[in-house]
């Protein structure tokens, strides 16, 4: 089971002539893993009932899984007070499962962090796959409270000691941020490098499609978008994972809107409206289904977006705050509110002034005309215009590289503390070669390295840029095959 071979677990288990409580459990989380649903919740009861408490816990993720949060919730209280008596592994499990179902309830950053920091500090002397597995979970949700860089660390960590299910998914994860943050060729890298470990697993592959779906929506390819949320959404059905199944159907619902596509809109939001159980796929659904009936005319969209803007702010998710809060503001300058509408973009450039690296925005902007058109109406100095705009947020700061007299890259004519040491160097490279392949970085500017190291050396620079450097980044050219910056003066001289 630690390793993720479900299957040979469940062997292993047949072969037992009087198999114990413990036994009962571990077979039932490998028969859930194998999407054999019925006979894991049988076996985790029957675990339970003989005296093994731990299958609470276990239970507890059978329930969430099927959107049950209510019934997952009680599960773990069931064990609360016992929890000192169990060993520190299901205590860390324990913390684990009590903050994804909290967060799924709709409990605050500041309630569901303190869970999983306890539960990261429980599994420290657990074998390396539960640190995987609680370092996963914990990354997952520190990337929905706009903690990115914090998240990568511990997404990371559970790609490298995770068994091969749990590093597609922590890999998964990471695609996940990158096509929020707009970085396309990074999220499909990701994506295909655990493709592959798909195939046996309908759950992975629903979630890679997902994420496609939003990628290719957040890059206007309308068709492809559709195409991907479909393939998610038959997916789920088959594997009874409405969680899933919801955003997808969500996803299909904001590309309705972009068309003014009445029959799929109407077809998203009956399945979606049906399928939503927890508070935080409810305020999905308001945002979603507001913006919808505001695009058509209906007033009672704009209060649905404001439930949605409200509870994404309570619960500091800033990312789908700045999100609907366009659709907001959209609405509120529709319906003849202009005040309370530039308060609402204002409100938005706040919330992307916070973030470090701050999500895209250009779906949403697709999605909200009367919203692009007053940002494009207002001076090219303007505080809203140059935070939410996504040509003119590059143009943010003036970025000056200096090669002579001390190599350095300058803001606004201020050095940059730079961590990695070659980023002027790779930066001038490319400045020079107008763009360059992986090949050509590889062989010029790392021949003493081996091409893997190279290569993630490269993008750890890549990332670098984009986190140091506003208005920087160095893209990929997908029509030529190369690697090069984007809005870069540059400055020659001592």
């Amino acid at each position: 089971m630690l390793v993720g071979e479900y299957g040979r677990g469940l062997e292993q288990y047949d072969r037992l002539t009087e198999p114990k409580a413990e036994d009962l459990r571990w077979a039932g989380v490998c028969a859930s893993q194998q999407g054999q649903v019925v006979q894991a919740r049988q076996q985790l009861e029957q675990a339970a009932q003989r005296g093994c408490h731990a299958a609470r816990i276990d239970l507890a993720s059978l329930h969430r899984a099927a959107g049950e949060f209510a019934r997952a919730l009680s599960s773990l209280t069931l064990i609360q007070d016992a929890l000192p008596l169990l060993p520190l592994l299901d205590q860390a499990l324990w913390h684990r499962e009590r903050a994804i179902v909290g967060h799924e309830l709709g409990e605050g950053m500041q309630t569901v962090l303190r869970f999983f920091e306890r539960a990261w500090e429980t599994a420290s002397d657990a074998p390396l796959a539960l640190q995987a597995s609680v370092a996963h979970a914990y990354g997952m949700h520190l990337t929905r409270f706009g903690e990115d860089h914090r998240a990568s660390a511990y997404l990371e960590f559970a790609a490298e000691h995770g068994h091969t299910v749990r590093r597609a998914y922590a890999i998964a994860t990471l695609a996940a941020c990158a096509v929020y943050q707009g970085e396309g060729a990074q999220a499909r890298a990701l994506l295909s490098s655990v493709r592959k470990d798909s195939a046996d697993d309908p759950v992975l592959e629903a979630v890679l499609a997902y994420h496609e779906g939003q990628l290719f929506r957040i890059e206007g390819a309308y068709e492809q978008a559709v195409s991907a949320f479909q393939k998610a959404v038959s997916l789920t059905q088959t594997e009874m994972r409405p969680s899933i199944e919801v955003h997808a159907r969500l996803g299909l619902l904001a590309l309705a809107t972009e068309r003014g596509d009445e029959v799929l809109a109407r077809t998203a939001l009956v399945r979606a409206r049906r399928l939503v159980r927890a508070p935080r796929d409810e305020a999905f659904l308001k945002w979603r289904e507001g913006s919808w009936r505001a695009s058509q005319g209906d007033r009672g969209g704009l209060g649905l977006l404001e439930e949605a803007v409200s509870f994404f702010q309570d619960r500091e998710l800033i990312r789908e705050a700045l999100w609907s809060r366009l659709h907001l503001a959209e609405a509120q300058e529709r319906f003849g509110q202009g005040e309370a509408c530039a308060a609402s973009l204002s409100e938005a450039a706040d919330l992307v002034a916070a973030f470090e690296t701050p999500p895209t925005v250009v779906a949403e902007l697709r999605l909200t005309p009367r919203v692009t058109a007053r940002l494009e109406s207002l001076p090219p100095g303007a505080y809203e215009r140059l935070h939410l705009l996504k040509e003119d947020a590059q143009n943010l700061r003036q970025v000056n590289l200096k090669t002579l007299g001390g190599a350095e890259v300058l803001l606004d004519g201020q050095s940059i503390r730079l961590r990695l040491k070659r980023v002027v160097e790779v930066l001038a490279y490319l400045l020079k070669s107008g763009g360059a392949s992986l090949a050509e970085v590889q062989r010029d500017l790392f021949p003493e390295v081996r091409p893997a190291q190279a290569k993630g050396y490269f993008h750890q620079i890549r990332l670098h840029i984009k986190e140091r450097i506003p208005g920087l980044s160095v893209p990929f050219d997908e029509a030529h095959g190369t690697w090069g910056p984007t809005r870069v003066g540059t400055e020659t001289g001592a």
